[in-house]
């Protein structure tokens, strides 16, 4: 094929596509990335990158059992997952994911950042109501055979569990909700359930797994599915949960009983903070990771405000938990460049991974940074 004949087919395949209304869900995504993201220190103030038409043409998905022609993050070519995710962009410009830069796909990014999950077998995102695996072969698999429904309103996201390569997802269709326990590493369903929503589903969110136990709120409040006997415990939805790793429950708002009825530990703490996958450290926006037991020491990070490194003392820093459990921080005094490092989440010490400069806005994290 010719560059020409690619470039005609490209423009007949863009001009086949609606012309779509103003862009409310990413206006709406990105309203909620500034909501749910807070700057550590010092602020600062602040080019889109045009596709290459082949990029752009690999972006294209065609009609048939996944539903209408969307665009898909799929086509970036293969990426390591050995280390990690270790995903970041600017959502104005590159893509960084397991050690390669993917120049412009930060525009991309769909709900890769704030809807998605990070595994070691690539990110659980969702394409028109369909929950899809972003593998490391750069190629994106559904992950859910069953009808959806392509509802905008509909976005429930996804969770991984860190003890076993499952992920929970959510569908839509005609009116119900199921959840589903999949297996990422084989694409697989290993269990499912039907939710009733009176009046709609919509406010559905999911919100933590952990060794197979599945949090989540919905139109009836909160509850958590236990996939091994498909039990169902309801709680007060007063208590928020933030995160939940090898048995800690973190939550805002009063503990809740039904939880410690269940053999689970409540540590209280902020709605965006995170836990370490062995849940002994909260990661709430510092590098310096507060115990979940009263006598434990806390883990200072190399790098980033608040961990050993005098020099990130008055640094702007964001940080997420990556697919391997390490923790991730972009940290800068000279906005727009960020270095980014990955950091061990035992003994604290960071490894410099690569450099972002942002466009505009503030970095993002793959697959965690709900």
């Amino acid at each position: 094929m010719t560059m020409h004949d690619l470039t005609r087919e490209l423009r007949e395949a863009c001009e086949a596509l609606p012309v779509p209304p103003g862009d409310l869900d990413r206006a709406v995504r990105q309203g909620g990335r500034l909501r749910r993201r807070r700057r550590a220190a010092l602020g600062g103030a602040a080019g889109a990158t045009v596709l290459a038409g082949v990029v752009a043409l690999a972006l294209l998905v065609g009609g048939g059992s996944d539903g209408p022609r969307v665009l898909d993050p799929a086509g970036l070519g293969p990426f390591d997952t050995s280390g990690g995710l270790r995903g970041y962009a600017d959502p104005g410009g590159d893509l960084h994911l397991g050690g390669r830069t993917f120049e412009g796909m930060g525009q991309q990014l769909g709900d890769l950042d704030t809807g998605a999950s990070g595994t070691q077998h690539g990110i659980v995102h969702s394409v028109s109501g369909r929950p899809r695996l972003l593998a490391p072969d750069g190629r994106s698999y559904p992950l859910v055979a069953s009808e959806v429904d392509d509802r905008s309103s509909f976005r429930p996201g996804s969770r991984a569990d860190s003890t076993a390569s499952t992920a929970v997802v959510a569908t839509l269709h005609q009116g119900t909700a199921t959840l589903h326990l999949v297996d990422v590493a084989r694409r697989s369903t290993l269990a499912r359930r039907p939710l009733d929503c009176p009046g709609s589903c919509d406010s559905l969110r999911l919100d933590a797994l952990d060794r197979g136990r599945v949090f989540l709120r919905g139109p009836d409040g909160a509850a958590v599915w236990d996939t091994a006997d498909d039990s169902w415990t309801s709680f007060d939805p007063r208590t928020r949960i933030a995160d939940v790793r090898s048995g800690v429950v973190l939550h805002d708002g009063p503990p809740a009983p039904q939880l410690e009825a269940l053999g689970l530990r409540q540590v209280g703490g902020a709605v965006d903070s995170r836990l370490t996958f062995d849940g002994r450290h909260v990661l709430a926006w510092s590098s310096r990771l507060a115990p979940t037991t009263p006598d434990a020491e806390p883990l200072r990070l190399q790098r980033g405000p608040g961990g050993t490194e005098p020099r990130d003392r008055d640094a702007l820093a964001f940080w997420s938990i990556d697919s391997d459990g390490s923790v991730l921080v972009a940290t800068t005094r000279r906005y727009p460049r960020y270095d980014v490092v990955d950091c061990d989440p035992v003994t604290g010490r960071c490894e410099e991974v690569g450099v972002l400069r942002t466009s505009s806005g503030d970095p993002v994290f793959l697959g965690s940074d709900s």
